[in-house]
């Protein structure tokens, strides 16, 4: 399960013996590990989000923490060191008296180094192991953030994590604060951002982050902001030029901020009609099949506002009668006729978005020496065998397996 090679025994080399403690973690919460797994949409099935979100009563988009069992010792500083070779290591800080450390936003399938420090002392460390797919981000003033990445497309392959992320506006009527922006740039890695916003939503047309726009970074230089002033959210926008303008142009700038390394923050007011055909279109692009399409626009619901796949449907539906034999050659048809946008940045955009899927499941496995925690969303300690839902679905044409 875990590879670190030199990077990881040099990481070891500086930090004092203490007993190796493995944390176990599926980053999906139980509400979203249970639609993840037990959803699978055809085009005349009825949306069943409701089922798993109980009308969002509660928070249903915070992702499952990593939480990490701190020493009682007695230092004046206590911080969690965390790192994946090859990345800077990350600290948080610990409140006196805790007795547990959460880490949130970290990456599904991954393996990470933790070690605690007691006033410069390790006193433990060991292991994270992350699984699940859907890569829910938290911040804890704004909702119904996500990254694209871990969705599975045509030809075995699989989206990135880590390159484009939706979500609500983070400032406007839904205002976020410094905490926010912080995990959002340092920790997430956010660097440019694409603003959907109409003229009549409050703060359009400025960033959160403080990213430019064209005007400001002068001729020659590659913005990391646009604002495109009401992105379309219905199915008449399709074949509407104006808003097919609006997709060509935020296309461009994804395609331009992708080329400088700059993840993109794509976002409206609620991260949920223009946000939600902007993402269509673009994972329909890579070859995410209809199932997940419809599945990724619905996950806002887990947010705080209800989308249904019976108003993203005829989006699809119209895309479907396009020339092409699959579905992703109907949405690269689109994009072409329809955007005007050139084979050669299509090309591109999924050269550097797609990745090889080398994994059959999303396997749920037991692991020795592992502390095995679980946490309702109240973030209230709950029997760990009583709530994993080890079931995922292999969705590969018609075959769906369970996995018990």
């Amino acid at each position: 399960m875990r590879n670190y090679s030199l990077f990881t025994v040099l990481f070891s080399l500086f930090i004092s013996p203490a007993g190796a403690q493995d944390i176990y973690v599926n980053i999906e919460n139980d509400s979203v590990q249970k639609y993840m797994s037990e959803v699978y949409y055809l085009p005349e099935d009825t949306s069943v989000v409701l089922d798993y979100t109980g009308g969002w009563k509660t928070r249903l988009d915070i992702p499952r923490p990593a939480v990490i069992p701190v020493p009682q010792v007695e230092a004046d500083t206590i911080t969690v060191q965390y790192v994946a070779a090859p990345s800077q290591p990350t600290t948080i800080g610990v409140p006196k008296g805790a007795t547990e450390a959460l880490i949130y936003n970290l990456l599904p399938n991954n393996s990470y180094h933790y070690r605690i420090i007691a006033d410069e002392k390790t006193v433990a460390e060991g292991d994270i192991i992350t699984e699940g797919q859907l890569r829910m981000v938290y911040t804890p003033h704004v909702r119904n953030v996500r990254d694209l990445g871990g969705w599975p497309c045509a030809g075995n392959k699989t989206i990135k994590y880590g390159k484009l992320f939706r979500g609500a506006e983070l400032n406007g009527t839904l205002t976020s604060d410094s905490i926010d922006l912080d995990i959002l740039t340092n920790q997430i890695g956010i660097a440019s951002e694409i603003d959907m916003r109409a003229s009549y939503n409050e703060s359009c047309g400025i960033s959160a982050f403080g990213f430019l726009n064209a005007s400001q970074v002068g001729t020659g230089n590659i913005p990391t902001y646009y604002y495109t002033s009401d992105s379309g959210q219905l199915p008449e926008h399709l074949t509407t030029y104006s808003y097919q303008y609006r997709w060509r142009r935020e296309f461009e700038f994804i395609v331009n901020n992708l080329k400088q390394g700059r993840p993109v923050y794509l976002h409206c007011v609620n991260g949920a009609n223009r946000t939600g055909y902007l993402a269509l279109l673009l994972e329909g692009l890579l070859g995410v099949e209809y199932n997940d399409l419809i599945k990724d626009y619905e996950l806002t619901t887990f947010g705080y506002k209800t989308e249904k796949k019976e108003r993203i449907d005829p989006v699809i539906e119209f895309i479907n009668n396009l020339e092409g034999l699959t579905l992703k050659d109907k949405f690269n048809y689109y994009f072409i006729k329809y955007l005007s946008v050139k084979q050669t940045d299509i090309n591109y955009f999924r050269s550097v978005m797609l990745e090889d899927n080398t994994t059959t499941s999303i396997s749920t496995t037991e692991h020795d020496n592992i502390i095995k925690y679980a946490y309702d969303l109240l973030g209230r300690r709950v029997n760990y065998e009583e709530n994993k839902h080890y079931r995922s679905c292999i969705q590969r044409g018609a075959v769906i397996r369970s996995i018990p």
